[in-house]
């Protein structure tokens, strides 16, 4: 937890944290760091990481995130088991030996994790506005301007609605 203070800026020290391994496993790998980093912020900040994600990674005490052995095995792996996307250290990805159908992000940091959890939790500007437009009617004056941004791949965008649901919009689409 002192990791995340220190390299994440995200301050835990007002919190109690809690871990628990189902079914009482034994766990002697050092690559489970990420995850429970990963797992630690997303808790506090109260955001659910994808569950189409595994993340694999040892870190050290400078938030860097450090190779681990049979990368490879673990990835097909996560492959079998359905998952879509993982995160894995920098080091690792260079060196893949084969092709995965994974949506694979390679991170130096824990810094670069979290932004790659959040990458992958906004998703890209034309699937926000496509999910949007399917939600509203057709005919009116917004499902149009949805159409045109779209069709465009550019614009902008006035979200009206309760304070949470605009919150919530914005922090999943970065509309940079």
């Amino acid at each position: 937890m002192a990791v995340i203070e220190k390299r994440a800026g995200i301050n835990l020290s007002n919190q109690d944290a809690y871990l628990n391994v189902v079914g009482g496993i034994r766990i002697n790998e050092p690559g489970i760091d990420l995850g429970i980093i990963l797992s630690v912020c997303s808790s506090h900040k109260n955001k659910p990481i994808p569950n189409d994600i595994v993340v694999i990674g040892e870190v050290g005490l400078t938030g860097e995130v450090r190779r681990v052995n049979m990368i490879d095995k673990q990835l097909k792996e996560a492959e079998k088991l359905g998952f879509k996307k993982c995160i894995i250290p920098e080091n690792n990805k260079k060196l893949l030996k084969e092709k995965f159908k994974l949506d694979i992000i390679g991170v130096k940091n824990i810094k670069d994790a979290m932004k790659g959890v959040r990458t992958t939790m906004r998703g890209n500007k034309q699937d926000i506005v496509a999910n949007m437009i399917r939600i509203v009617a057709p005919g009116t004056e917004i499902r149009t301007g949805l159409e045109n941004i779209l069709k465009a791949k550019t614009g902008g965008l006035i979200v009206i609605g309760d304070s949470n649901e605009v919150l919530e919009i914005v922090d999943r689409a970065d509309l940079k």
